[in-house]
This record gives structure tokens, sequence and C-alpha cells, in this order.
């Protein structure tokens, strides 16, 4: 079974957000809104390696970005 984790936001710009990544280290990974469906991927991972970031990129504007949550 896929886990599902609530994104830590730390930097919001308008179609991409970096994040902490926290245990899903997977490049290309799903980012969904409340309602499970895709609105963004996980596309680098960087910092450090016991509490690395990331780089999400979405689709589209999104409104509620704490609502978001990664599928590893």
């Amino acid at each position: 079974m896929l886990a599902k984790e609530n994104l830590e936001i730390v930097h919001v710009m308008s179609k991409q957000l970096v994040i902490r990544a926290g245990q899903c280290t997977k490049i290309k990974a799903k980012v969904l809104d409340e309602n499970d469906k895709i609105v963004g991927r996980l596309m680098k991972i960087f910092g450090p390696v016991s509490n690395p970031y990331g780089l999400v990129n979405l689709n589209e504007e999104v409104n509620e970005p704490e609502k978001l949550r990664l599928i590893c």
C-alpha cells in the first residue's frame, strides 16, 4: 500500500513548492489534493540527507497548498 504524507511546506511559488521531503524521496512521486486529484509531482531532492527538501512542480496554481499530500 502506498503511504500518503501531508506536505510540510517551506516556500510557495505560483506553480512550485519547496517542501520537507521526509521519508519520501522518490522522484516523480505524485502530489494529490483533498479530492485525490493529481496536481503535481516531486521533481527534485536536495539538502541534507538526514532531512531533505523537495521541489514540487504543480500542474496548476493551488488555493490551499496545506491540504496537499505526497504519495510514496
